[in-house]
């Protein structure tokens, strides 16, 4: 079982970085085990509109912000498509917890700017799943990219499937 992982594929314990595989090669890990495309264009999007609590002394936006609007963005999309991830276990059987999250910075926002933020499935494994968020100045250019990877765990804390009908939320 090969499962994506940050910029990583693990396969029982060795580590291989896709940085020197082809796009194609990638795309096939991606699309690995029958769970098809991934759905096209964003998921789901949300606007933020900056104010001064927003930035750091410097008038930017305090970094840290992405990854309460990373978390938002995915949260409201899940509430969007019908459900609640604090219903998971009720529902599903499965909790989901974020196991990896980052953010690169390419340019600064500032009060009174709107971020948009993009949320986009990049991969799909057994039990686990990456989210891409995009972050613009509304009608300008892209300010942040994050990544969140979440996995979903049974009611011991042990990674379990992702359910169908959630996977079916984020493959075509």
């Amino acid at each position: 079982m090969e499962m994506l992982i940050g910029q990583s594929l693990l396969s029982r314990g060795r580590s291989r970085d896709l940085y020197s595989w082809s796009n194609t090669q990638r795309a096939q890990v991606r699309l690995g085990g029958g769970y098809g495309p991934f759905m096209a264009g964003p998921l789901h999007t949300c606007s933020f509109r900056l104010t001064y609590g927003d930035c750091d002394p410097a008038g930017i936006v305090y970094y840290a912000n992405y990854f309460r609007w990373m978390e938002h963005t995915h949260t409201t999309w899940w509430l969007a498509a019908g459900e609640r991830i604090d219903q998971m276990q009720q529902r599903h059987g499965v909790e989901l917890v974020t196991r990896h999250t980052g953010c690169e910075f390419t340019a600064p926002a500032r009060p009174f700017d709107v971020v948009v933020a993009e949320l986009s499935a990049e991969a799909v494994g057994r039990t686990s799943f990456r989210m891409r968020v995009d972050f613009s100045l509304e009608g300008g250019p892209p300010v942040a990219t994050g990544d969140l990877t979440l996995v979903t765990i049974d009611g011991d804390g042990r990674p379990a499937p992702v359910p169908p009908a959630l996977r079916d939320h984020l493959v075509i």
